[in-house]
C-alpha cells in the first residue's frame, strides 16, 4: 500500500526517497476520509512530521490542524504519537 511504501521512503535520508515518500502518503491522505480513516489521518501526521523536520513549520502545523479536524478521535492524537 501507499501508507507502507511512503513511510519507507521517510526513513531514507536523500531527498529524492523523501520525496518519493510524501508523494505516496499524499495518495493516502487525499482518499475520501470515510474510505481509510486510520491511514489516511495516520499519513497526515507522517506529512505533517516530516514537514516539520524540512523546516517548513507553518505547513506542518496547517496539516496537523487539519488531521485533528477532520479526524478528532484518532488514537494517534490521543497517544500523541507523532
Amino acid at each position: 500500500s501507499d501508507y507502507f511504501i511512503g513511510k519507507g521512503f521517510l526513513r531514507e535520508t536523500d531527498e529524492v526517497s523523501r520525496t518519493s515518500g510524501l508523494i505516496h502518503l499524499a495518495k493516502v491522505a487525499s482518499l475520501a476520509p470515510e474510505l481509510q480513516p486510520w491511514l489516511c489521518c495516520a499519513s497526515m501526521l507522517l506529512i505533517s512530521d516530516a514537514m516539520n523536520q524540512n523546516g517548513a513549520e507553518e505547513v506542518s502545523l496547517r496539516i496537523n490542524e487539519e488531521a485533528t479536524r477532520l479526524f478528532p478521535t484518532h488514537p494517534l492524537h490521543v497517544k500523541d504519537q507523532f
